[in-house]
């Protein structure tokens, strides 16, 4: 088994702060993301470790999973700002739904189970009169990100509870929170 983290959606926003957090802990890791202007220029990422594609295509995942064992995966490929979501609702559900759903069968298909993190976001929480939001609060999504989201955290309990996996859901403030503070998955207690 490999020590790397596959990162999906690695060179969005939140992906490439995550990428530079694990460089700064010697982590190693391997970004699946669908741009393909990514800049290299942080010296963060080596252009071996860069592939571009779709979460969607399950051919691609599949040959990314078999050529590689990874350690963990952490999905953060999305359809990730509200207005992109109401403008476009299909698309914003076929990658945020969709490619969860792909990943997770091919992982499932595979002999190799490494943990998974999920993230979501605060928009499940839809306009909270409490701020911050915690997570114990009730879901009421008022937009198609929010929503797709929050059938994303339903799959991937699901996920873990049928495949026996280590399937794990963090907000986004609670990811960086956790990042900075332990090197083991909270779930299934693997070194990250």
């Amino acid at each position: 088994m490999t020590e790397k983290i596959l990162i999906t959606g690695g060179a969005g926003f939140i992906g490439s702060n995550l990428v530079e957090l694990l460089s700064k802990n010697s982590h190693k890791y391997t970004i699946l993301d669908v741009r393909s202007n990514v800049n290299y220029s942080r010296n963060l990422v080596n252009p071996k470790d860069y592939i571009q594609g779709d979460v969607r295509d399950k051919a691609l995942l599949k040959s990314i999973l078999l050529k590689e064992k990874f350690r963990g995966i952490i999905h953060l490929a999305a359809i990730s700002r509200v207005i992109s979501g109401e403008k476009d609702p299909k698309r914003c559900k076929s990658v945020n739904i969709e490619g969860l759903r792909a990943l997770l069968d091919t992982i499932s298909n595979t002999k190799h189970k490494p943990w998974f993190i999920f993230t979501s976001n605060r928009e499940v929480y839809g306009n909270s009169k409490v701020l911050p939001v915690k997570e114990s609060y009730p879901l009421k999504p008022i937009n198609t990100y929010g929503q797709a989201k929050v059938i994303g955290e339903k799959i991937v309990k699901e996920y873990s509870l049928k495949s026996n996996s280590c399937g794990r859901l963090f907000h986004k403030n609670h990811l960086e929170e956790w990042m900075n503070t332990s090197s083991y998955c909270p779930v299934c207690k693997s070194k990250l």
